[in-house]
């Protein structure tokens, strides 16, 4: 993995509203404190990034991001920083905390014009969120089945270098020799 350049690497890409858990699910991730979790919204300033590799894909970088509804004075670059981000993204992973998922719909569409598969993530903490809602809506904007993971706790995130893994794999062009 220390030999594989990383322009050679499945780039993963973290995305959601401001304290919707994105740097929580890359700590989990990576089982390691990549990225600063605050209840504050806006913590996460710059695009984050670790190397790992994740079992049935190989050598990847995770990127977390700022929150795409970030409102602060300088949230417009870091809006920036994620579009460009977006340039090298195989792979996105959508978390979503709350039931009215326009903003996140937007970025999926954008996501789908740039041929960007996203793996859909519902993130659930002691919070009372209505997960039941939120899947609905999902299922119904975009045929995709949630993942249920806690980032917080990590419970359940050990599901998701599975679907990376499977998603990858299907987006693989088949060659016939």
């Amino acid at each position: 993995m220390i030999n594989v350049p990383q322009s050679e690497r499945t780039h993963i890409t973290i995305l959601g509203r401001c304290n919707s858990g994105k740097s929580s699910l890359i700590n989990a991730l990576t089982k390691q404190e990549m990225a600063i979790v605050s209840e504050i919204a806006g913590t996460t300033t710059d695009p984050v990034s670790k190397n790992m590799e994740i079992p049935g894909l190989g050598p990847c970088v995770l990127i977390d991001t700022a929150g795409f509804d970030d409102t602060s004075n300088l949230g417009k670059e870091r809006l920036n920083k994620t579009f460009n981000v977006l340039a090298k993204t195989d792979i996105a992973i959508m978390v979503y905390r709350d039931a009215d998922i326009t903003i996140e719909l937007e970025w999926v569409n954008r996501l789908e014009e740039q041929h960007i598969p996203v793996i859909h993530i519902i993130n659930v903490d002691e919070q009372a969120v209505p997960v039941g809602h939120i899947a609905e809506n999902i299922i119904q904007s975009t045929g995709s089945q949630p993942l249920l993971v806690n980032a917080k706790t990590g419970n359940h995130v050990e599901k998701l270098p599975n679907s990376i893994a499977d998603l990858k794999e299907k987006e693989q062009p088949v060659t016939i020799t």
